[in-house]
Formats: structure tokens, sequence, C-alpha cells
């Protein structure tokens, strides 16, 4: 018998989710998707419906709704909808408008208030700890990737700037050799500019989106950086890029590079704020 099997049964004598992860070692997640992919099956099949009614199709494509895994008595069903729509894009109306199926005007107005509905943002900590636990992924580090981002510098992958060099011709042996001044016979120069990329081995290359090579030459891209510093926000929130503000201010002299003592001044809030959320 496999183990969704037995925590079936379990599951039927009373057995709380977390105990039944305890019990076979695994996550909650892993118990809440046997509820839902076998454990529903399973009851179905133990209480078949006693009448079929058929029902006449309607015209069009309908969408696969997402079947909810949140074992939470506290939410609605469009509550846990919700809160499994916001963790895949973070949008608070979005969410809203697939989960309550209402128009973008109305999303706006009750997405942010369901966002901050005492029984919404637990049952969302609670999942993103979940999350977190699976994927090993924290946000400390996702903070830490944005930051990268954000203050990511061309400089580090590329070269460019001005030169000067001197007009050459080519002789009769095919040659070149410079051109002379008629005035002065000194050789004639002027000033060109210059872009080159560094060597792979030497840049961080998951700060890089795109490297291509067109009709104008090859060109690097980068990640937007004001969409890492919106992520930043989302994260810590505005008091503590604030924070880190201040922090940058009240400890630079004019001696240093303020854009290096802002960096390490938002890691310094953003290792604050990861301990507490981790916590």
């Amino acid at each position: 018998m496999e183990k969704w099997e037995l925590a079936y049964k379990d599951r039927q004598q009373g057995m709380k989710y977390k105990e039944i992860a305890e019990k076979y070692g695994v996550s909650i997640n892993t118990v809440k998707a046997w509820k839902s992919r076998k454990w529903n099956k399973q009851d179905k099949a133990s209480n078949p419906p006693s009448k079929k009614v058929a029902h006449k199709k309607g015209k069009g494509c309908t969408q696969k709704k997402l079947q909810p895994v949140i074992d939470n008595d506290e939410l609605t069903e469009q509550q846990k909808m919700f809160c499994l729509f916001y963790l895949q894009h973070f949008n608070a109306t979005k969410a809203y408008q697939q989960a309550y199926e209402v128009d973008y005007k109305t999303a706006n107005v009750n997405g942010s208030r369901l966002l901050v509905n005492a029984s919404v943002k637990n049952e969302l900590h609670k999942l993103k700890s979940e999350l977190q636990q699976d994927n090993f992924v924290t946000t400390k580090d996702l903070i830490k990737e944005y930051i990268k981002q954000a203050f990511s510098d061309i400089t580090d992958f590329t070269e460019f700037g001005s030169q000067t060099r001197v007009e050459t011709e080519l002789d009769e042996n095919m040659k070149p050799t410079p051109v002379l001044d008629p005035e002065t016979g000194e050789p004639i120069t002027y000033l060109t500019t210059f872009v080159a990329l560094k060597n792979s081995e030497d840049v961080d290359g998951t700060l890089i989106q795109e490297v291509k090579k067109g009709k104008d030459g090859v060109s690097v891209k980068l990640y937007d950086k004001q969409k890492a510093m919106s992520e930043l926000m989302k994260y810590l929130g505005g008091d503590a890029l604030r924070e880190a503000q201040l922090s940058k201010l009240t400890g630079n002299d004019g001696a240093t590079n303020d854009q290096e003592n802002w960096k390490k001044a938002v890691i310094e809030a953003a290792n604050k704020r990861a301990v507490i959320d981790d916590g």
C-alpha cells in the first residue's frame, strides 16, 4: 500500500495534516496534494452519486478552475482562491479578479482590502513559509538577487570610452602609414569611441538578461533596475528602504562611494527584514 493510501486512512480517523506529514516524512504541501489528487477521487469512488443529471453545455470555452488545497475553515472558497492566485503573481487586483470573477474596477478596490484581512494575511504568510521550505528558497535569497540586479553596473560587463588614433593611408607597398600634417609634419590624429565586452569568466552571468549580435554589433542587456527596486519595495516596504536611505546619508562623509553606501544600507535593511519574516 502506498503512502498516500495509508495517509488517507489516517485522515479519515481525524489525524491532522501536520501530524500526517511528520508521520510519513513529507511536507504539508505534499499531504495537501494527496488530498487534491488522490483522496478526493477516493471519496468519490467510495460515495458514488445516486443519480446522474444531464446538463446542457453552454457555448464557448470554459476555463478550468484552479482547485484550492488550503485547509482553513476561516476562509471562504473565494478567499482561498485569492491566496493561491496572489502567490502566482503578487498582484492583489489580478488575484481578486480571478478569484471573484469581477471587473477590474471592482477588483482594484477590493483586492487591497482583502490583502489586509487578518485571516487572509495569516494564510498567505503560512503558504509563503511552506513554499520556502519545499523549494529551499527564503525571502532573504530573493532579496539578495533583487539587490544584485538593482545595483548592477554596466561597466562590470563592458569597457567603453574614447581613444586617440592616428590617421593612416596605404603606401605603394599597400602598408598603412601615418598621414602627416603638411604644416607641422606631425601625424594627423582623430578621436574615436569603442565598446568591448569583458570575458564571460570575469563577470556575473546571472545579472545578464540577454547577449546578442546584430548588424550593429554585439549588445548586452541587464535586468531592469527599476523593476528590481520595485520588487525590493514589495519585500522590504517603504519604511525599510527609508531606513536604508537614512543610514546611507548619515554614514556618508562625502569621501566614499554613494552608491556603494546605499547598496550596503539596503542589504543591512534586507537582512533585518528577512530575519523578521523567517521568524
